[in-house]
């Protein structure tokens, strides 16, 4: 797939084609969307202390990262949010959220 595709939200359409090339007149619609997202990573993750009482404050660090062709390059200007989950719940709880920076550690 090339790499230079814009993400989102795309559509796909649908058109028949037979065999000389003749291809399917009328409207083409909609059939189904898809999002393109890159792949992305957290590098250099970090949480202190590592015992926290109820109510106390974490820090959390870390490096976001996404593929660039062979590669990965930093994110810059994402938003990235912090999330909680209580032992046994099945829904995770937003506690803040933050944007990432180019070059340093996003906290």
């Amino acid at each position: 797939m090339p790499t230079n595709l814009p993400l989102g939200t795309w559509n796909v359409r649908a058109m028949a084609e037979d065999n000389n090339g003749n291809q399917s007149a009328g409207i083409l619609t909609v059939r189904d969307t898809f999002v393109l997202k890159n792949a992305t990573k957290i590098v250099k993750l970090s949480a202190n202390p590592d015992a926290v009482v109820k109510g106390g404050t974490v820090n959390v660090g870390g490096l976001l990262k996404h593929r660039v062709k062979t590669s990965w390059g930093a994110s810059a200007g994402k938003v990235v949010k912090i999330q909680f989950r209580k032992a046994g719940a099945t829904t995770w709880t937003t506690m803040t959220a933050t944007t990432s920076r180019s070059r340093r550690r996003s906290r």
